[in-house]
């Protein structure tokens, strides 16, 4: 029996109300993730930007926070966007005749792995999904009818994609390309225009902050080629879209054409970002869920297919249904203490309550993990930050810089491999080293300046250099437990090599806002013959920072 329209519509808010019951649950009950406990520090300090993202996923997070505490006050309006995108995708981007598979509809929408994960976790991804879905359907009534307000409209839904996640900028790109007359036609000037001028707070701040997230992102993370990125790929999308799902959703691509501009629309994006990061592969390595915007254009062409040949609702119906099961399996295990700790799903909130009971209020500052940093302050409240090295990539606490608001203060450092580790914790798979400090300062924020002569370095090389203070605390180079020193770092190949310097003349405390200029001398004797990049550090305790550039220097 056939479905009308009424029971089809009944049945598809039905299904959402459930689904949004289940995935609060879900959400309530499911340790905060690392990456979440990070997001919550950007709430905490909402802005135009984030080191490593735009700002919408912290809105998401605070928006939750009206309404709830705790993991819900993370995750609400998380579960309510994955909703409301079930609900658009149903009502506007969908056939009129959608009513004769809608079985097909909810089966699939559930069998999407990834999309489903943010159906109750926290990232940038949840609004990319939900902005996608709304920019999908402004485009749809852009092509129809061009006229104001539906160039203004979609220049809107542009921007919110972009505040979203810059993967967004692909997902624009694809459409064009896959519609370039739409460039001859005045109104979409007008919706970029519209774009341009809502983006303007988010590039003031990348001005202000020396356009931080694109050096994250187009230099940080390139890495030498590995042949493993590559063939890890595929596995890990079927990680993202599901293989009973992925694998005839590509075979059907090649077998069926698009009928219009918005199929040829869904096209391009589902084909453009399989392949784009496929490509990308070939220079590092590629996280599973940049693609995950593709299923929304996967998830309406696989019913669009089943339409045309109704023979795959029986495919649907077997074996996307069976992999739902193991999706849900995989649901309610994360629920429970079954798998390792080492995995991070569970176990965090004691790791971190039974550290906070062990240091009491006590600040304590991590050196190899902002994730750590998030977690502790989010599961106890007590005060934390990262300390910057160079060694550790670069995040947002490296723009607020809250270790400068302990100096002088007593802090409890985390630093496992340090000669003065202590064994703090070490019971019930919890294990934690350290040292305090009673009168904390750290170099990591000064700024050294330099030019090489070429790019050849000669042994026994003098370079001047430019020490300044750019903060607001003295450091003191003869500090009593946290002396500082001058280095020279080489890098190659992942490699770092530290060769201590001779220096002219050492600066005994430097003030904020304080200059002091000074040259080394740099004996590379024992260096391995070979390019590198240099940069000249302060070293301590703490470890190496990032206080310099970095520049080609080649060492004969």
């Amino acid at each position: 029996m056939s479905e009308t329209p009424k029971t089809s519509s009944k049945k598809i808010y039905l299904f959402i109300l459930i689904i949004t019951f289940i995935n609060l649950l879900q959400a309530f009950f499911t340790e905060i993730t690392l990456d979440e406990a990070y997001y919550y520090q950007y709430a905490r300090d909402l802005d135009w930007g984030y080191y490593d993202h735009p700002p919408m996923v912290a809105l998401v997070i605070k928006i939750s926070q009206l309404f709830f505490n705790g993991n819900l006050g993370v995750r609400f309006l998380t579960v309510l966007l994955f909703s409301g995108n079930l609900f658009l995708i149903w009502k506007y981007l969908l056939p009129k005749d959608k009513a004769s598979y809608v079985n097909e509809f909810i089966i699939l929408s559930l069998g999407l792995v990834m999309m489903n994960a943010y159906s109750f976790i926290t990232t940038p991804d949840v609004p990319l999904l939900f902005f996608g879905t709304v920019f999908f359907i402004l485009y749809q009534r852009f092509t129809e009818k061009q006229n104001f307000w539906n160039a203004v409209l979609l220049g809107i839904s542009v921007a919110l994609l972009f505040y979203s996640k810059y993967q967004a900028v692909l997902l624009v790109f694809f459409v064009v390309i896959s519609n370039l007359k739409m460039l001859t036609k005045p109104y979409i000037y007008l919706a970029g225009i519209i774009t341009s001028l809502l983006m303007i707070p988010h590039l003031m701040w990348h001005i202000e902050h020396n356009f931080p997230t694109f050096q994250y992102h187009l230099v940080d993370r390139s890495e030498d080629f590995e042949f493993i990125y590559f063939l890890e790929y595929l596995p890990n999308q079927f990680a993202v879209f599901n293989p009973f799902i992925l694998i005839p959703f590509v075979i059907l691509l090649f077998k069926n054409k698009y009928q219009n501009l918005q199929e040829k629309a869904y096209y391009f994006v589902s084909v453009g970002f399989l392949v784009f990061f496929a490509l990308t592969s070939l220079r590092g390595h590629v996280e599973p869920h940049w693609t995950v915007i593709a299923s929304i254009p996967m998830l309406i062409l696989f019913l669009q297919f089943i339409k045309e040949k109704p023979s795959w609702k029986k495919y649907v119906r077997t074996y996307v249904l069976g992999s739902i099961f193991l999706v849900f399996l995989a649901r309610v295990v994360i629920l429970t203490n079954l798998l390792p700790k080492t995995l991070e799903f569970t176990g965090k909130e004691q790791k971190y309550k039974t550290l906070a009971e062990k240091i009491g209020k006590t600040p304590v500052l991590f050196t190899g993990s902002f994730q750590s940093t998030s977690l502790y302050n989010y599961f106890t409240g007590n005060e934390s930050s990262t300390l910057g090295s160079l060694n550790v990539k670069k995040t947002q606490f490296d723009i607020w810089q809250r270790e400068q608001n302990y100096f002088g203060k007593r802090v409890f450092v985390e630093k496992p491999e340090s000669p003065k580790a202590i064994k703090l914790l070490d019971k019930e798979q919890i294990s934690f080293n350290g040292f305090y400090v009673e009168h904390f300062q750290t170099p990591n924020r000064l700024k050294i300046e330099f030019e090489l002569p070429s790019e050849q370095l000669k042994n026994n090389q003098i370079i001047p250099i430019t020490i300044y203070n750019p903060t607001k605390n003295v450091v003191n180079f003869n500090h009593p437990e946290i002396p500082v020193t001058i280095t020279a770092v080489f890098l190659a190949h992942r490699e770092t090599t530290d060769i201590p310097t001779e220096i002219e003349k050492m600066p005994t405390v430097l003030k904020p806002g304080e200059i002091f200029k000074t040259q080394i001398k740099i004996n590379t004797q024992n260096l391995k013959a070979g390019d590198y990049n240099f940069g000249i550090t302060t070293n301590c305790i703490l470890g190496n920072a990032y206080n310099s550039k970095f520049v080609k220097a080649t060492v004969n």
